[in-house]
Formats: structure tokens, C-alpha cells, sequence
């Protein structure tokens, strides 16, 4: 990315922390953010007859995602978190 960017004349600074970032919460304090200022990226899997088909949803730090209702949208019923292996 870092490459590609660059390629593009677009200034990218990669910072990493010594502190976990695991959780949003975890994310705002280690830059000093607030909550709502931080997204999550939740990744969410169905089975389709093709397979597992992922879905990826960016969300403000603060908020949390209506599963039932992302299931809907995306037309996958069977909608759930994709586990960490996944």
C-alpha cells in the first residue's frame, strides 16, 4: 500500500504502537481519539451455494452493527461473525 501511494504522490505515514489496538476503545486511547472517531472494520460471513461469502462493515467505534438487519440488506439470511480462523 505504502508503495502504491507513494507511486501516486500521496504522503502516507505508517505509525505502530507498542500498546494493543485490538478494540476500538484500545484504538482512540492509543492516538487520543474519541470513540466515535475511530472505525472498526467487523467482518461478517454466509454460506451461499458458492461457498462462504464474506462481508465487511466499517463502523464508527462507537456504534455496533444490527446483524439482522446488515443480513438483510445483503440479502444473506444466514449471516453471522466470521470467527478469527476465518
Amino acid at each position: 500500500m505504502l508503495d502504491a501511494a507513494q507511486r501516486k504522490g500521496i504522503p502516507i505515514e505508517i505509525v505502530t504502537f507498542s500498546e494493543s489496538t485490538h478494540t476500538a476503545a484500545e484504538a482512540a486511547a492509543a492516538v487520543g481519539a474519541e470513540l466515535g472517531q475511530i472505525v472498526k472494520s467487523l467482518v461478517f460471513v454466509a454460506p451461499t451455494e458458492l461457498g462462504m461469502e464474506a462481508v465487511v462493515a466499517l463502523v464508527s467505534g462507537a456504534n455496533r452493527v444490527d446483524i439482522a438487519r446488515l443480513a438483510a440488506v445483503s440479502g444473506l439470511p444466514a449471516l453471522r461473525r466470521a470467527t478469527p480462523q476465518e
